[in-house]
C-alpha cells in the first residue's frame, strides 16, 4: 500500500510538472513568439476594456437604462459574483505572475492606466495595483461574466448573435493578458471556467425569479 501511494504521488506530481511546463511554453509562444510591434497597441486598448474602470461605467448604464435594465442588474451580479470568488482563489492559490520570468518583457501601461511618466504606450510594468499574484486572470474574469451572462439571456433570440460577439470579446480580453505578459493560459483558462460556472447559476436563479427580460424563454 505505501509503495502505491508513493507512486500516486509521484504520477501527480509528475502530471502537475507537465502541466506547468506546458503552461509556461504557451505563455512563451504567445508573449514572445507572436510579438508583433504593430499589434502592441491593439492588445493593449483589448486589455484595457477587460478593465473595471471600463466595464463599471458600461455595467451601470446599462442597468440605468430602463430597456437595458434587466440586462445589466444580471451583468452586475455575474460581474461581482466572479470577481469576489476570483478575489478569493488568488489569495488561496497566490501563484507569482509570468512576468516574472526571466525571458518576459510585460507590456503596458505604467500602473496598469494610459499615460504616466513613459507615456500612452509605456513599456513598463508596476504590478502593485492588481497585486502579484496570477491565478485566475481578474480582467478575464470579469470578461468572461459579461460575456457568458450576456450569452445567456439572448440564446435563442434574433439577437443570439450579440452573445457570440460578446464571448469573442472576451476570449480576445484573454489572450491579450497573455500577449502582454501578465498572466499564464491557464489562468485565463481557470477564468473562463469560474465565470462559466458561475454565470451559469446566476442565470438559473434569475429565471427561477422570472427576472429575465420577457423575450427570454
Amino acid at each position: 500500500m505505501p509503495y502505491t501511494n508513493a507512486k500516486k504521488l509521484s504520477m501527480l506530481t509528475l502530471n502537475a510538472l507537465a502541466l506547468w511546463t506546458l503552461d509556461q511554453n504557451i505563455f512563451r509562444l504567445i508573449h514572445v513568439d507572436l510579438h508583433r510591434d504593430f499589434l502592441d497597441p491593439l492588445m493593449l486598448i483589448i486589455t484595457y476594456t477587460g478593465d473595471g474602470h471600463i466595464q463599471i461605467p458600461i455595467l451601470l448604464f446599462l442597468a440605468i437604462n430602463k430597456k437595458t435594465r434587466a440586462y445589466g442588474l444580471a451583468m452586475i451580479a455575474a460581474f461581482c459574483t466572479a470577481g469576489i470568488l476570483r478575489i478569493i482563489v488568488k489569495q488561496i492559490v497566490d501563484r507569482p505572475r509570468p512576468s516574472n520570468l526571466d525571458f518576459a518583457n510585460p507590456l503596458t501601461w505604467p500602473g496598469g492606466f494610459p499615460g504616466g511618466p513613459e507615456g500612452w504606450l509605456g513599456k513598463t510594468f508596476d504590478v502593485i495595483p492588481y497585486g502579484n499574484s496570477s491565478f485566475p486572470s481578474g480582467h478575464s474574469t470579469t470578461s468572461f461574466a459579461m460575456a457568458f451572462m450576456l450569452a445567456w439571456m439572448v440564446y435563442r433570440t434574433e439577437n443570439a448573435w450579440i452573445g457570440w460577439l460578446a464571448a469573442l470579446w472576451a476570449t480576445l480580453v484573454g489572450l491579450s493578458r497573455i500577449y502582454v505578459g501578465v498572466h499564464y493560459p491557464g489562468d485565463v483558462i481557470a477564468a473562463a471556467a469560474l465565470s462559466g460556472i458561475v454565470t451559469s447559476a446566476l442565470y438559473l436563479f434569475w429565471k427561477s425569479k422570472n427576472w429575465l427580460p420577457r423575450h427570454v424563454e
